[in-house]
């Protein structure tokens, strides 16, 4: 004979498995925080939720699925519209969180949490560190010129001197630098005309 059982009395040992490393991400990048559990288990009628600390230790709400859906109202604002689960993978024991546009108050360390799995709430911690976006910039407009004005009428040095002169200028006034580095450059041109 087969004796039947809940699935909470049949789960003896229940584990949260989730980064031991720090997760790392820029500046306006999405990221996922994963977190399941093993082994897996239905977690679609269960209270999941995840909470964030940040560095003096303060508690936001970030994200709760309760009653088989997200719960938004007991979401923290600084989260809202920015968090989601894999509900497709609930049932298998995923709980992973995504968090979108990710900005540098969002650093900190994140707690997944089942609520009353096995008679007691799963816990499972991640850090994340948020660094600053380095953006790098195309040039704006052509940085060679190809003809010089026709109004010019120019010996043939003359007017190579001039063209390369035009070059550089067009090179150093193209935008084409790291953000937030100040780049500067001199040069003298003379001409002389007999």
């Amino acid at each position: 004979s087969v004796a039947l059982v809940s699935s909470d009395e049949f789960l003896l040992n229940v584990l949260l498995t989730f980064p031991t490393n720090p997760v790392r991400v820029s500046a306006g990048e999405d990221v996922i925080l994963n977190c399941e559990v093993e082994p897996p288990f239905n977690l679609t009628e269960k209270t999941v939720e995840w909470k964030y600390f940040n560095t003096s230790n303060d508690e936001f709400l970030v994200h709760v699925f309760r009653n088989e859906r997200d719960d938004p109202s007991s979401q923290d604002d600084k989260f809202k519209n920015r968090t989601s689960l894999f509900h497709d993978q609930l049932k298998e024991g995923n709980l992973s969180l995504k968090l979108l546009s990710v900005n540098l108050n969002d650093e900190g360390n994140y707690t997944c949490i089942v609520k009353k799995l096995n008679g007691s709430d799963r816990r499972g911690q991640i850090q994340l560190f948020v660094s600053k976006i380095t953006q790098l910039l195309t040039p704006s407009g052509p940085a060679f010129p190809t003809t010089l004005p026709k109004a010019l009428t120019l010996s043939s040095a003359l007017s190579s001197a001039l063209s390369l002169s035009s070059s550089l200028l067009s090179l150093l006034q193209a935008r084409c630098c790291i953000k937030n580095v100040n780049v500067s450059f001199s040069f003298f041109l003379t001409v002389n005309l007999h």
